[in-house]
């Protein structure tokens, strides 16, 4: 009996010794395959901790090893381990999907590490550590390198992981990039500008440089616009002129792509209203089917905004500040498919008249809920708003493509005006008080491009004029149908939600511009990818009805629902005494 017993046990030894050796070689083989395989379950709703298909299918591109130099230091604060564990993790998914080389280097080990971090311009930034129950100030570095071939691209701080991706992604796609796209802003008449001390447009432009190259494109002087992919005419203020609007014109029927950024009026001093007069520009953009209203827009879904009156300052709910949110967005178009909201202050609504060849996509509008002012304007923050009982949806902002035929088909070239085009007085400008303001802009020099963008045309007679001491020559100039209906334009009738007030307040704004400019420009692989990890779920607007029996709900139907279940408790105990005697 004993001796059985020992075999028994011998037995279930030897069984527990079999598997878990084969337990050990499982996980064993498995470490292996997936080392191949890169695998991430994450369960977060934008999938913020995996990177996108965009970058999956950038990484399987491209042809040589790309190498990622992290110079991070290795005592960092716990506020920051977060972020280099963040760091470690995506980068390793990126090794998995690419030809990606990784390379994980403290400055303070090595003087010639810091010497090249000197030269990458990433700066020794001071962190606050807890040692010894003592808080010190200690020097350290936080910067990516991104190398390939001869090309490279810095990410001087890395603070947090908001739109990390997107960052790596871009500097990638720049470095392995074969040709850098060129965007241009149009300048001589007063519109928003993107220099660096004096601009507003300065968030946008830092934007747009991690992927293209940004240039001031100037009309006044005759000569075509070239150069570039995609022009953006920024709220001028100043009216154009006709052969403003030819170059214009011509570019677009050249294969160029144009966003409209177009104010109707003007914020001036003492929050008034001017009426702004740019009759060539609305005739163009009504060539297309575009009108921009003189009117101002309200909803009721819309953002707060900050005012002061002396040394008071207040927030109070603002409907001259429309709030677009997901539920009117495009359901087809990229630009708008990962973004939850967006707002435009004073903004105009669009009118679309359809033209034959012309097709039409609304990007964004307003609730239905929404009216507008026209006339007299008010925007006092402090008055009554009072809602008119025919409300309905506008029109916000509109993509039109399929352009063949151009504007000038049939018209004579405009000559280049010999006035200057800065005595063309701009319309009165200003600000409010406290922290709204509207968008001014400064006129900068601007820069001719030089590439030409040569294409097969019908073509126009020949006309030669001077301007001032300069001759332009027109010979054969004129387009009159594009021999490419690929290009593109957007129309919004608002300027100032790019400018940096209001993109730092909402990024989002900031997003449509760029996923906006992408669209036209390049493709939608970073569109996929700008917004991640950034919702904006706003309440769903209900009737005052509604909102009362919420409220009498709330106060009043749990604790009538408490005595309930206690009067149904009682009785029940009651009623099962009484079956017991």
């Amino acid at each position: 009996m004993k001796l059985l017993t020992l075999t028994k046990k011998t037995v279930l030894k030897t069984h527990s010794l079999v598997s878990f050796i084969i337990i050990l070689g499982i996980i064993f083989l498995a470490n292996i395959i997936l080392s191949r395989h890169f695998v991430r379950l994450d369960l977060t709703s934008g999938k913020e901790y995996t990177i996108s298909d965009s970058t999956k299918n950038l990484l399987k591109n491209i042809d040589d090893v790309v190498t990622i130099k992290v110079f991070f230091s290795q005592k960092l604060p716990p506020n920051l381990l977060s972020v280099s564990q963040y760091v470690h993790d995506i980068l390793d998914e990126y090794r998995a999907y690419g030809n990606i080389r990784v390379e994980y280097i403290d400055p303070a080990s090595d003087p010639k590490v810091q010497q090249e971090v000197a030269m990458l311009e990433i700066p020794e930034i001071q962190m606050n550590v807890i040692e010894k129950d003592k808080l010190q100030v200690q020097n350290g570095y936080l910067g990516i390198g991104i190398f390939y071939v001869n090309k490279k691209e810095v990410l001087p701080f890395v603070q947090n992981t908001e739109n990390l991706e997107y960052q790596l992604t871009s500097a990638l796609r720049k470095v392995t990039a074969t040709e850098i796209k060129k965007i241009g802003f149009l300048t001589g008449h007063d519109e928003h500008s993107t220099l660096e001390k004096s601009g507003d447009y300065t968030l946008l432009r830092q934007s747009l440089e991690k992927n293209y190259e940004t240039q001031d494109v100037s009309t006044s002087d005759g000569k075509a616009i070239t150069g570039i992919s995609t022009l953006i005419v920024a709220g001028p203020k100043t009216a154009l002129q006709e052969r403003d609007i030819f170059e214009i014109d011509q570019f677009i029927m050249n294969g160029g792509n144009a966003i409209f950024l177009v104010d109707s009026l003007d914020l001036a001093e003492g929050l008034q209203m001017t009426p702004l007069n740019n009759p060539q520009l609305n005739q163009l953009l009504q060539y297309y089917g575009v009108s921009v209203e003189q009117n101002l827009v309200l909803d009721t879904v819309h953002e707060t905004a900050s005012f002061s009156q002396g040394f008071i300052q207040f927030i109070l709910p603002y409907p001259l500040w429309p709030k677009l949110i997901k539920d009117n967005f495009s359901v087809n178009s990229p630009i708008v498919a990962k973004l939850d909201s967006l707002v435009l202050p004073w903004v105009s609504s669009l009118t679309i008249t359809q033209k034959e060849g012309l097709n039409y996509e609304v990007l964004a509008k307003t609730t239905n809920e929404a009216w507008t002012q026209t006339g007299s304007f008010n925007l006092d923050p402090n008055q009554r708003w009072s809602q008119p009982s025919d409300t309905k949806n506008y029109d916000m902002a509109v993509l039109v493509s399929n352009f063949t035929k151009s504007y000038f088909s049939g018209k004579s070239i405009p000559p280049v005006s010999s006035s200057d085009p800065a005595s063309n007085s701009p319309l009165a400008k200003g600000s409010t008080s406290g922290d709204v303001t509207s968008g001014t802009s400064l006129n900068s020099q601007s820069k001719n491009a030089v590439n030409s963008q040569g294409s097969s045309a019908q073509l126009s007679s020949e006309s030669t004029f001077s301007a001032g001491s300069q001759t332009v020559s027109d010979s054969g100039r004129t387009i009159k149908e594009s021999p490419d209906s690929n290009q593109q334009i957007i129309v919004i009738g608002d300027s100032d939600f790019l400018s940096d007030q209001f993109a730092q307040r909402f990024p989002q704004n900031l997003d449509f511009g760029l996923n906006m400019i992408d669209y036209l420009t390049l493709d939608n692989t970073l569109i996929s990818i700008r917004s991640k990890g950034f919702e904006d779920r706003p309440l769903t607007t209900i009737s005052d009805g509604s909102r009362n029996t919420v409220k009498i709900f709330g106060i009043l139907g749990m604790p009538i629902l408490v005595v309930l279940y206690g009067v149904i408790r009682l009785t029940m105990r009651k009623r099962r005494q009484s079956s017991e005697f």
